[in-house]
């Protein structure tokens, strides 16, 4: 009987672990595509401005969305 708790004691955390292990695969993924996402709006947003004067309003609203 002390076995059998032990081994689904071992069986739930084995499981709890690998449940873990794919969660966190799951956010590091997802914060691998924002960031590939940003990286992109921040490159066609510098691309876009005229004069100095909005190119420091596009940088400055880079900067206050990724603090959000």
């Amino acid at each position: 009987m002390l076995k059998d708790t032990a081994d689904e004691i071992a069986t739930i955390l084995r499981e709890y672990a690998e449940a873990a292990v794919d969660l966190n695969r799951d956010v590091a993924d997802g914060l691998h595509r924002a960031m590939w996402k940003a990286a992109k709006e921040i490159i066609e947003d510098l691309a876009k401005p005229k004069d100095p004067k909005s190119i420091l309003g596009t940088v400055t609203s880079v900067i206050g969305r990724a603090r959000a």
